[in-house]
């Protein structure tokens, strides 16, 4: 079969963005765009580094809204974006320990003190669809939902809503209990179960946010943490562990803090996840500068080969009315995302980026990447875009995709990768340095196709 090299770099930068990859401690520079045809020179020789998928979503496929309420299948959507991993996240009950587990006081391994119901739809929608569950082990946002679903585990209140236990180490074990018996149930068919060979386990989320995740203390946490991860270890040493989907205040707490304490107690970190709503109006940089220092802290600590997971994030926070919330749905919105993957993809080893939210969210003014009437907003034809790099829904086998050494073009262009597939990084090009046109918008002098915005290859037909 014959095969052929094709440059990205547009549909990352070009189609929608407006800058080029530069070092973290630059600002990127906006150029105007030129006219006429850019030609590139694309060595397929020059193997720069393997391409990562990167996108993934927090929730989904499928959206269950209240009772009475319109359902929403998102399968479609979530593979046009690119979407192989899907975070199993505020649900809001379902997946929830508390929800499976509802009585704390109840026998840790007897069938009947489980309730995996809501909690197995969630979950099987999303292998469904042909996706993967990165599986968070903890509870959902609060909200105003009555109970103390934010309390450690075991923790007792009097009527009063005054704590009358602290929750302990023994509290832990049990916690631990059930998290490996939840593993079980998916992985190994325990009670009634699957055996979707989840990989990675995420233990709670955001516990430096006490009014929504967690009231107890960092001990509390790190103690948690490593009776669950040791318990599930102890049931599959092939499995991952990991947490705490820190809530981006990137303090010693709980990164290098967690970190020191899985190091001093030999406690496996597998993977650290970390979130990030560009807080501080930093721009699309920030996830990378971010990523950045998580690496520095896990390595300090010992931990270099743990995974560098992005567990949450998007343009700026819904829940604060501040910066730029049109981010969320406008075109300056699928720039940032544009930008924002270039640069964790250009300078980050982050493996999983979730994007929160994958599915409907609050309206059209939401997070999520969808709007009421299920089309695609336009912050996602950055995910798309991107997807257009590893078509997963399009062949059976994936191939390995590699960046490319690149030049020419001019400064607005700001292509910068291309994908190569096969085993020749040569293999139909009539020479290593091949040349390619890019036709861009207010071209005069060139034929338009698609907009505009026309990626063509001299080994392409007509």
């Amino acid at each position: 079969m014959r095969q052929r090299a094709m440059v990205i770099g547009c549909l990352l930068i070009g189609i929608i963005g407006g800058c080029d990859a530069l070092p973290l401690q630059q600002e990127p520079q906006l150029y105007p765009y030129g006219s006429g045809i850019k030609t590139l020179r694309v060595n397929c020789e020059a193997r720069v580094g393997l391409i990562r998928p990167l996108i993934a979503a927090n929730r989904g496929p499928i959206n269950w809204p209240s009772p009475g309420a319109q359902q929403w299948d998102f399968t479609a959507s979530y593979r046009q974006f690119g979407i192989e991993e899907i975070r199993s996240h505020d649900f809001y009950g379902p997946t929830d320990w508390w929800v499976i587990f509802p009585d704390f006081t109840a026998e840790a391994n007897a069938l009947g003190s489980y309730d995996f119901g809501a909690s197995d739809q969630r979950i099987d929608a999303i292998y469904n669809g042909g996706f993967k569950c990165f599986y968070r082990l903890g509870t959902s946002w609060k909200g105003d939902n009555p109970l103390p679903i934010n309390d450690p585990p075991g923790t007792i209140r009097g009527q009063n809503g005054q704590v009358i236990h602290e929750a302990d180490e023994d509290d832990f074990k049990k916690f631990a209990n059930i998290c490996t018996n939840i593993v079980r149930h998916y992985n190994q068919g325990w009670n009634s179960g699957r055996n979707y060979g989840i990989d990675y386990w995420e233990i709670w989320n955001e516990p430096d946010m006490p009014l929504q995740f967690w009231t107890g203390t960092p001990g509390q946490y790190y103690k948690l943490y490593e009776e669950t991860a040791k318990a599930i270890k102890s049931l599959d040493p092939s499995l991952k562990v990991g947490g705490p989907g820190l809530s981006g205040s990137f303090t010693d707490i709980y990164l290098d803090g967690l970190a020191r304490w899985c190091r001093k107690t030999n406690t496996p970190l597998d993977f650290y996840s970390w979130h990030s709503y560009n807080r501080d109006a930093g721009g699309p940089y920030t996830f990378a500068e971010q990523a950045i220092a998580v690496r520095k802290a896990l390595d300090v600590e010992g931990f270099p080969n743990a995974v560098n997971v992005l567990g949450e994030w998007n343009a700026c926070n819904a829940h604060v009315q501040g910066w730029r919330r049109d981010l969320l749905w406008n075109m300056d919105g699928a720039a940032f995302n544009t930008a924002a993957l270039t640069y964790l993809h250009e300078h980050t080893d982050v493996k999983y980026a979730f994007r929160y939210r994958g599915d409907l969210h609050s309206g059209d003014e939401g997070y999520g990447l969808v709007d009421t009437n299920g089309e695609i907003k336009l912050p996602g034809l950055a995910f798309k875009a991107y997807s257009g790099l590893f078509p997963q829904w399009l062949t059976v086998m994936r191939p390995e995709m590699y960046r490319l050494g690149v030049d020419g073009g001019d400064e607005g262009l700001g292509a910068r990768d291309a994908h190569q597939t096969g085993e020749d990084p040569g293999e139909g090009l009539d020479e290593p340095g091949h040349d390619l046109q890019i036709v861009q918008n207010g071209d005069q002098g060139g034929e338009e196709n698609d907009g505009g915005k026309a990626l063509k290859g001299q080994d392409e037909p007509e």
